[in-house]
């Protein structure tokens, strides 16, 4: 049983435009890169750019 999720990461075809995507429907701000922000309890979101 999993007892906690440390966070989320997700492949895309363009991260940054999805990281700007979820900063305007959450309200939530990047943090470190374009790419990585945190949710209000903490767990980071991360998107990467990948090849399709």
């Amino acid at each position: 049983m999993i007892k906690d999720i440390a966070g989320f990461a997700f492949d895309c075809k363009n991260a940054d435009a999805l990281a700007d995507f979820y900063v305007e429907l959450l309200g939530w701000e990047k943090i470190q890169t374009s790419t990585v922000m945190f949710d209000p309890e903490g767990h980071p979101f991360c998107l990467s750019t990948v090849k399709q």
